[in-house]
């Protein structure tokens, strides 16, 4: 995961993304900024990835600056080969591979409810919320960070039911085998080229 900088008043403090999908195209998110993000001139909506292509052109805000995709050899014959299907692909791209990572670093929030292998956390010792009801807090405070209330770290800091809270949701790196197996798959199929300062993260 990478972070790009925007100087330009027009561009919001998320405002964008560039993604893999799962069947290994390229995309591109809008994550509700003020001003749009453009795609070959139109403007892309919110929170709806929109594919991406080589020699694309990207605009974001009002900025005259032009951003032009190039994708490299590997991925144009990857994206051109007719020969596999999405279906396929999915499964390839999900089988590890020795050019996979062998660690990553995540940040996270934690929900926790009554179902919890362990319903208890620094900020409640007895944790009495349904499933049905974490999913909502996740959902409230999801919306409180992509509006821009406020940071990922901010909202973790004080939200999250993981120790890893006092960092920010911060679980530093850790390899495959250490975490469990729902959240390892999730976080190493991440693969997300951030623009500005959105960050890629997983509720959980």
């Amino acid at each position: 995961m990478s972070h790009h900088l925007l100087a330009h008043p027009s561009i919001s403090r998320r405002h964008a993304a560039i993604i893999y999908t799962r069947d290994g195209g390229i995309a591109l998110l809008d994550c509700g900024s003020a001003h749009g993000t453009y795609l070959q001139g139109k403007r892309v909506a919110s929170h709806a990835p929109a594919a991406l292509q080589d020699g694309c052109e990207v605009k974001f805000g009002d900025s005259s600056r032009l951003f032009v995709l190039r994708l490299s050899s590997q991925q144009r014959k990857r994206s051109q080969d007719p020969s596999v299907d999405p279906a396929t692909k999915r499964l390839r791209d999900d089988k590890p591979t020795s050019e996979m990572p062998k660690q990553v670093r995540c940040l996270h929030i934690l929900a926790k409810h009554r179902g919890s292998r362990r319903p208890s956390s620094w900020r409640e010792d007895r944790i009495t919320r349904s499933r049905d009801e974490a999913i909502a807090r996740i959902t409230a405070l999801r919306k409180k960070i992509t509006s821009g209330e406020a940071t990922f770290e901010e909202v973790a800091q004080s939200e999250s039911d993981c120790s890893s809270a006092k960092r920010g949701g911060d679980l530093g790196k850790f390899g495959r085998g250490t975490m469990q197996p729902p959240f390892e798959q999730a976080a190493f199929s991440l693969q997300v080229i951030m623009l500005n300062t959105y960050h890629s993260y997983m509720l959980s």
